[in-house]
């Protein structure tokens, strides 16, 4: 396998596995995207905290509304 392909695998792992702690805690990240992913020293990944200073349907409004624009640009 590919050297970039490892890395990019070892990113995802460890996102998935910073869901799957929030799920089983009976939270909803909510805002999975490149900006609010991280990359460990170790070359593993991180999953980095939402705005929750905002509540998830203003969250997901927002999401919406900014992919809506993008179509529109």
């Amino acid at each position: 396998m590919c050297c970039w392909f490892q890395r990019r695998q070892k990113i995802a792992r460890g996102v998935v596995n910073g869901l799957n702690v929030l799920h089983q805690q009976g939270f909803v990240h909510g805002e999975v995207n490149p900006q609010n992913i991280g990359v460990k020293a170790d070359g593993s990944g991180v999953l980095l905290c939402p705005d929750f200073s905002r509540s998830l349907v203003s969250r997901f409004v927002l999401y919406i509304t900014s992919k809506i624009v993008v179509l529109f640009e």
